[in-house]
């Protein structure tokens, strides 16, 4: 079973397919696997942001101050 949705972002076309097993089975499997597959990426997506202000409080505690 496949369902495809397109949209218009930014005036570029962006097509979605979506696609499921027919099987039960398997299909349980698939969702288990993109499950964790999302996970990762949100797990990388926080590390990276943590990263960054980590690096901002670095630079800001680096940077003195010139008095006038």
């Amino acid at each position: 079973m496949s369902k495809t949705y397109k949209e218009y972002i930014s005036g570029s076309l962006i097509v979605t397919n979506l696609t499921s097993c027919p099987d039960a089975a398997c299909q349980a499997i698939v969702d288990k696997q993109l499950a964790k597959e999302q996970k990762f990426r949100d797990e990388m997506q926080l590390a990276g942001e943590r990263r960054l202000q980590e690096a901002k409080e670095r630079r800001a505690q680096k940077i003195p101050h010139k008095a006038s």
